[in-house]
């Protein structure tokens, strides 16, 4: 049985590139559209479910679990599969998600119909950055990931506007039904329009090329995790028997995990040759710490909009698209410098500063803060937010071989979606138990009170005035607590950033910097068509069109 994968970079015509590039950003578009117009809805989701706090905690970890345990199968899967059959699963499983979600009438079915779309969402978000590497040179992709970033950053801000205004005028089940119908547009437009190289193979050779036993592996290690310490302290202690064996099976399944990735599988799900590399372990470690600060943030800030303000989810949205303008805008500009100078590390170290600035000054935010610091804080935060988010895919795809490019994009998003999980449940743990402790002080006699409030915080506005003023401080002050652990994360973020550098170009330039380009063909058959197709861009000015005619082989063979 054969073991090798095929490449499946290739050239389009402009005009089909436009096209191909805009079918894609639109699906990217309505995966994070998706991901953040709920976010306005959950207060009002917990409220009618009576249950604020587990809803608050899990409707965005169940999304984020699914999401990341499917990151690392996408990248090998697709590679076998093809990235458009995958692609058009994905799209399929965000419909159904979102679909059955709008009938969720409990917690339980909501949250597992939030997996679903995850496994949706997590695989359009995958395959998006990995087919925008298959068509496009590494001079390239830094402007038009620029692109990326303005599709994610108006899916991320209109997501919470839309949402709030269905959430508040029609019913917040419109907030995840609203996504279906531009899921199947999108699926025609990715069908006729969108000419992905196919891969050749019988389905049964297919599936025993993917790494089956290292999948099951780390969803068991992933999963096991993250349920052990989002039960812990609160459903289980933490020296109960309950977590330390969830954590123990957790432990075994890394372990068996790398085992099956060094001598199972033949070809990993992840080669863990990929962590060898010092600066690209320092990449995937700011992903993860990028993941935890972003979606605490984005899930986090609506609550104190309308829990704490009091505000609708309709002025909540209108709050928060500052930071999505400054991102989209900030994103196109640094995808335009990466392209101009072919250097990354610059807009890490920039974006790294302002994204712990912006967090930073969400600190100083009290129960009337103008509008102005609220705006203010998210319009830097939203810069650094631009800087590093395509940065990071580029910086990591330039410390890397072009036979990794899928598996490399899809372990970026496993990282940001797993310290976003990580993030989420830590946080949830944090906020309720500082908000409880504080409630405690003064309501010493009132259990029942304080379990109500927590599950329900939108009755905070509602109680008497003797009490009111100090459960709404409790509450403020949570919350700047876990602005201070994500100030923190960002610093950490930034400080790490500045040890990094960029890397080879992975279009293999200096290797054959010397030679003519009608040379190319005959020490290039390795390369991908992409990768010959940048020297030939890079040497064109110097090429005799007599000499010019070359006949590009891709892995030994006649194109």
């Amino acid at each position: 049985m054969s073991t090798e994968l095929q490449d499946q970079s290739q050239r389009l015509p402009r005009k089909t590139l436009m096209i191909t590039l805009g079918c894609l950003t639109a699906s990217l578009f309505v995966s994070f559209f998706d991901q953040t117009a709920i976010t306005t809805a959950i207060p009002t989701i917990g409220s009618d479910m009576k249950n604020s706090s587990l809803i608050n905690s899990w409707t965005g970890t169940s999304y984020l679990i699914s999401n990341t345990n499917f990151q690392l199968l996408y990248g090998r899967i697709s590679d076998v599969f093809g990235r458009k059959q995958v692609f058009l699963f994905s799209l399929l499983c965000l419909f159904v998600g979102n679909l059955v979600s709008g009938f969720a009438n409990n917690p339980t079915l909501l949250f597992v119909f939030r997996a679903i779309s995850g496994l949706g969402g997590g695989g359009v978000n995958c395959l998006v950055m990995i087919t925008f590497s298959d068509l496009l040179t590494t001079r390239e992709r830094g402007k038009y990931f620029g692109f990326v970033a303005v599709s994610t950053a108006l899916g991320n801000g209109a997501g919470p506007l839309i949402g709030g205004v269905l959430t508040q005028d029609a019913s917040w089940r419109w907030a995840f039904w609203i996504s279906c119908p531009v899921c199947i547009a999108c699926s025609v437009l990715v069908i006729f329009f969108v000419p992905l190289k196919p891969v050749t193979g019988s389905l049964t050779s297919k599936l025993k090329m993917i790494d089956w036993a290292g999948f099951l592996f780390s969803m068991i290690s992933t999963v096991l995790f993250l349920v052990s310490i989002s039960g812990g302290g609160d459903s289980w202690s933490w020296n109960s028997a309950v977590f330390i064996s969830l954590i123990v099976i957790s432990g075994l399944g890394f372990f068996a995990f790398l085992y099956s990735e060094m001598k199972l599988a033949s070809i990993p799900m992840i080669p863990l040759r990929l962590f060898a590399e010092l600066h690209r372990a320092i990449l995937f470690a700011m992903c993860f710490m990028m993941g935890w600060a972003y979606f605490v943030d984005i899930y986090y800030y609506p609550l104190y909009l309308q829990n704490l303000r009091g505000w609708s989810p309709i002025m909540a949205g209108v709050i928060q698209l500052p930071a999505t303008c400054s991102s989209s805008i900030f994103g196109v500009f640094a995808g335009f410098v990466n392209t101009a100078t072919g250097r990354y590390v610059e807009c890490l170290w920039f974006g790294g500063a302002m994204w712990t600035l912006g967090v930073g000054l969400k600190i100083m935010f009290q129960m009337h803060s103008s509008v102005g610091l609220l705006v203010g804080a998210n319009l830097v935060q939203g810069l650094g937010i631009g800087f590093t988010f395509q940065p990071t895919l580029l910086a990591l795809l330039s410390h890397s071989d072009a036979a990794d490019r899928s598996v490399v994009t899809g372990l970026r998003n496993f990282f940001r979606c797993f310290g976003g999980a990580v993030g989420m449940i830590i946080s949830g743990l944090i906020f309720r138990s500082t908000f409880k402790s504080s409630m405690e002080t003064f309501l010493t006699d009132n259990s029942t009170l304080i379990l109500n409030i927590i599950g329900k915080p939108s009755i905070m506005r509602s109680l008497d005035d003797s009490i009111k003023s100090k459960v709404l401080h409790s509450y403020l002050q949570s919350y700047k607590i876990i602005m201070i652990i994500l100030t923190a994360l960002s610093g950490v973020m930034f400080l790490v950033s500045i040890v990094t550098k960029d890397g080879k170009d992975t279009n293999c330039e200096q290797q054959i910097e010397d030679q003519p380009v009608f040379e190319v063909a005959e020490s290039s058959s390795n390369l991908s068509i992409n990768e010959i197709a940048e020297v030939i861009e890079t040497k064109s000015d110097t090429i005799d069109p007599k000499r010019s005619k070359v006949s590009l082989r891709e892995n030994g063979k006649s194109d």
